[in-house]
């Protein structure tokens, strides 16, 4: 390699362009590992001041490989040996120069799985809560900057050394960052943007799962997920489901737009579906009547009232209607039911697809402590509503990703054994097996 004179710094300034063309062809992650690399060997070896010595010593570094090998291989192995017993220190540059200058519209829902619109949303409510002031020492992270880390942390299954090296802060602050970030969105957002439909909104939600499914008085489909977690040293048992990995429950309600009306999450493995359900709040307010208590439907002289749909592992009430057991001997009629639940409750299901195909995180093994996890999902679905709602792009590509999981398969839920003998429950489904047969679904 020709030597550079020291005090030759006309070579030494930054042009954007040098960045810009690593991170197409190296990509981002193997940009910031170069370039954290490397900021430590320029302050090592770099006796003046300059304004941005990482700059100055990858530009050199890169203009000499440019004039050998013309880009087409930077001698990365030679790096990590040079800077190997060396401190590993973040850098601005990507940040700065590839995101905050370069990003298109495209390449921020690639990366940050949102808009800048919906982004700008974000940080401009947060900003209060998560930017710290500037002191003497040092400056501190901007709101937009902790906001990014979060969603690039959700958005990938990246170690907590890669996110560093990329934004370049510390591991710890990565840490911190999204801890941090994640508990503002959840107390910002989520009485805002995971509510439970009544008044005009329930009519909107009842008329939506008619229009679509031709499903009368529904106001939501209830199901439940399994997220993957490093389980406590106490009591780790109860996170071990049957598929062989640790995990905790999210139940949700979800409406005919993919939105999540209400969760509740936290609970180990261990606990059936039908427990969770008794000790949420949506059980809570439906049966002390302050949701689903809006207009009634006559069918075949029958009230119906609102309602939720769920699988067998529900138990039946006359706000929520379950399928029938499959395991014992059905009429035709009672099979048709099933289908039209069923094809309705694919909602849930799709809801879940989006929400751990835009935040694949929830699809790695979390490996925070389990006391916060609840809080890390939470603000994921939260920010699936808000993408939904302002109307952010959806890669179906992203799909991929959860089929290719070692999570993807997820234990089979356990029918629920509670009493169904209650009159008006089964009168209320009987009216809608009625309903079905008289009204099939309407091809659109």
């Amino acid at each position: 390699m020709e030597s550079r004179s020291m005090n030759d710094r006309s070579d030494w300034r930054l042009d954007r362009s040098v960045f810009l063309k690593i991170d197409k062809i190296y990509g981002p992650t193997e940009l910031g590992l170069f370039t954290s690399r490397l900021t430590n060997q320029c302050r090592r070896y770099f006796s003046w001041q300059h304004a941005d010595p990482l700059a100055e010593a990858t530009e050199a570094f890169i203009q000499d490989w440019t004039t050998v090998k013309g880009f087409a291989n930077p001698p990365w192995n030679l790096v990590q040996r040079v800077l190997t017993k060396a401190q590993t220190q973040g850098s601005n540059q990507w940040w700065e120069f590839v995101v905050l200058s370069n990003f298109t519209e495209s390449d921020r829902i690639e990366n940050f799985r949102m808009s800048r619109c919906t982004f700008n949303v974000i940080s401009d409510k947060l900003r209060s809560s998560i930017e710290r002031k500037s002191t003497c020492f040092r400056k501190p992270i901007s709101t937009e900057k902790c906001l990014a880390v979060t969603l690039w942390f959700f958005a990938t299954t990246a170690e907590y050394r890669t996110i560093s090296h990329l934004f370049g802060i510390a591991q710890s602050t990565v840490c911190e960052v999204v801890w941090e970030t994640s508990s503002a969105i959840v107390h910002h957002f989520l009485s805002t943007y995971i509510k439970f439909p009544v008044g005009d909104q329930a009519k909107s939600v009842t008329d939506g799962f008619q229009k679509k499914w031709n499903v009368p008085q529904c106001l939501g489909a209830i199901d439940g997920s399994h997220i993957p977690v490093r389980p406590p040293i106490c009591h780790h048992t109860d996170y071990y489901n049957r598929k062989g990995w640790y995990s905790i429950l999210i139940q949700v309600v979800v409406d005919h737009n993919y939105l999540f009306r209400d969760i509740c999450v936290g609970w180990p493995e261990s606990v059936h579906d039908a427990r969770v359900y008794a000790n949420s709040q949506v059980y809570a307010k439906a049966t002390s009547g302050q949701i689903l208590n809006g207009t009634v439907l006559n069918i075949n002289g029958i009230d119906v009232p609102e309602y939720i749909i769920g699988d067998s592992a529900y138990p039946l009430s006359t706000f929520l209607m379950k399928l029938f057991d499959h395991n014992v001997s059905l009429s035709e009629d009672v099979k048709h039911f099933n289908y039209r639940i069923s094809h309705a409750r694919i909602v849930s299901e799709n809801a879940f697809g989006h929400l751990k195909a835009r935040w694949r995180r929830l699809m790695k093994q979390n490996d925070m402590f389990i006391e916060r996890v609840p809080t890390i999902i939470a603000a994921c679905c939260i920010l699936h509503n808000i993408c939904e709602i302002h109307g952010d792009s959806f890669n179906a590509d992203w799909l991929d990703d959860i089929n290719n999981s070692s999570y993807s398969v997820e234990p089979t839920a356990l029918p629920s054994t509670d009493n169904e003998t209650e009159s008006d429950c089964k009168t209320i489904r009987e009216a809608l097996i009625f309903y079905f047969k008289d009204n099939p679904i309407q091809n659109h």
